[in-house]
């Protein structure tokens, strides 16, 4: 069965991209334009990995990365960014990597399959230091209906 990769990037070009290079790699590829319409399609399908671009109007990477994570805290999850001075605070959130935009076609897939591959308590352990609650009995405030556009 092929892994599931959500690409979540407000760029068309880089969503259309990334699908192309991660679709030619045998994922199976879904695609989220902001943070709101990301949290719907992961409740509706979870990932076995979000790439996530942490600068979006809305509802941003980091918002998306912490309501996933307070329900599933096993999903990998890389951050993508233009801006290099993030890296500290992504590894303190528990991202399991954060790449530095424009991409590298082989690195992104290096690390994706690194961290696919990865025991899953290993992503819970990691987040477990930024979000103490992750992996427990989620409240209806994380639900995708509590994340809706106002």
């Amino acid at each position: 069965m092929k892994k599931r990769i959500l690409i979540v990037d407000d760029d068309p070009s880089i969503r259309r991209s990334l699908k192309k290079l991660l679709t030619s790699a045998n994922y199976d590829v879904r695609v989220a334009a902001d943070g709101f319409e990301a949290i719907e399609q992961f409740f509706a399908e979870p990932a076995d990995l979000l790439l996530l671009d942490l600068s979006m109007p809305g509802k941003d990477g980091w918002a998306v990365s912490e309501n996933i994570i307070r329900t599933n805290p096993y999903v990998p999850t890389i951050i993508m960014t233009g801006l290099s001075d993030q890296f500290s605070i992504a590894q303190a959130a528990g991202a399991g990597a954060l790449l530095e935009k424009p991409l590298d076609p082989e690195e992104l897939l290096r690390v994706i399959e690194d961290l696919i591959n990865e025991p899953r308590s290993h992503h819970w352990l990691r987040r477990r230091q930024w979000l103490p609650d992750a992996g427990t009995v989620p409240s209806t405030r994380y639900s995708p209906r509590a994340c809706e556009k106002n």
